[in-house]
């Protein structure tokens, strides 16, 4: 659906939100695939298992900060490409 969504974007000329539509959904997806993958003790390298961690909670906080503006507001982005 997201991607219709931004095919209709694009059509109506605003790549800006469309690809923005399209990176949120990106990170959803990966946050989902490492929701899935569980417990990061079984990793052999401690390094790599904090460094996945770390993504983790970078994509958290990514889908956060692109949470839908309010009803009547206007996002930062769509006010970058009016």
């Amino acid at each position: 659906m997201v991607s219709d969504a931004a095919a209709v974007a694009i059509r109506g000329g605003r790549a800006g939100p469309a690809l923005e539509m399209l990176e949120h959904e990106r990170g959803l997806l990966i946050s989902n695939a490492l929701d899935a993958r569980g417990d990061l003790h079984p990793v052999a390298d401690a390094a790599l298992a904090a460094r996945l961690r770390e993504i983790g909670k970078l994509l958290a906080a990514s889908s956060d900060s692109h949470a839908a503006p309010a009803p009547g507001q206007v996002s930062a982005a769509d006010r970058r490409y009016d």
